[in-house]
């Protein structure tokens, strides 16, 4: 699927209720950064590469979690 064609939309723009959609499915969120890592359900994006292996994670903390499990004496991973 094409990344372009993915877009954010607001349900509701009243503070109080405003909700994300994805354009590409029914999924819906309160917070417009849930959607993003959602969207890369659709995308396939995994901009987050391991420094020692190179593997490709979706979301930070998925390779946080695998440097220190796979890569012990690597030290730490600084903020994306």
């Amino acid at each position: 699927m094409d990344q372009e064609a993915i877009v954010a939309e607001i349900i509701d723009n009243n503070p109080q209720r405003r909700m994300w959609q994805c354009s590409a499915c029914a999924y819906e969120s309160k917070w417009k950064n849930n959607l993003i890592k959602h969207q890369r359900t659709h995308t396939g994006e995994r901009p987050f590469q391991c420094p020692q292996c190179h593997q490709r994670f979706t979301q930070f903390v998925h390779l946080r979690r695998h440097v220190e499990s796979h890569h012990s004496g690597l030290g730490e991973i600084g903020s994306a």
